[in-house]
Order: C-alpha cells, then structure tokens, then sequence
C-alpha cells in the first residue's frame, strides 16, 4: 500500500529492493485516490509506474470504492491460479 499523495518515500524503495531482491509478487496499491487532483493523479501515476514496472500501479480509494473491484479481481486470479501468478494484468 502506498499513499498516492506523496512521492516515493526511503521506506517504499527499500521495500521495493527488498520485494524485487526475494522475487516476491508485487501488487502496487496507490492509496487516497479520491483525494488527488487530476494533474496530481496523472503525475503520480508516472512517478509511479516508472518506478514499479513491469508491476502497474492501481489507484484504491476506500472512501469511494474506486479499485475495489480491479482488486478483488486480482486477487481472485491470483487464487484461482494457484501458483501466485496473475494471468492478465490491466
């Protein structure tokens, strides 16, 4: 989880290192969604997204439900594959 408000933080890229270093399966979730501006939304989402790749980030937003649904279906893929892995990512 990471808060989309604010740009990456020391902790979020030592456990990006530590996350890409265990080859563990990463599931970027950009929290406050609701709270940025559309310019702000736009930057974050390339500061982001060049940061995390090839994992895409997903703007949640608990307040208006925004993500939930994109989740939920990544979660479920990953179940359903039983192995960890996602098939599709959108």
């Amino acid at each position: 989880l990471l808060d989309s408000r604010l740009t990456p933080q020391a902790s979020d890229l030592e456990m990006l290192d530590y996350v890409r270093a265990v080859d563990l399966r990463l599931i970027p979730v950009l929290t406050k969604a609701d709270k940025l501006k559309q310019k702000d939304r736009h930057k974050a989402k390339k500061i982001w997204t060049d940061l995390l790749k090839p994992a895409k980030p997903l703007f949640f937003s608990s307040k208006s439900g925004e993500g939930k649904d994109a989740l939920i279906a990544i979660f479920q893929e990953i179940a359903a594959s039983g192995n960890g892995e996602v098939v599709s990512e959108e």
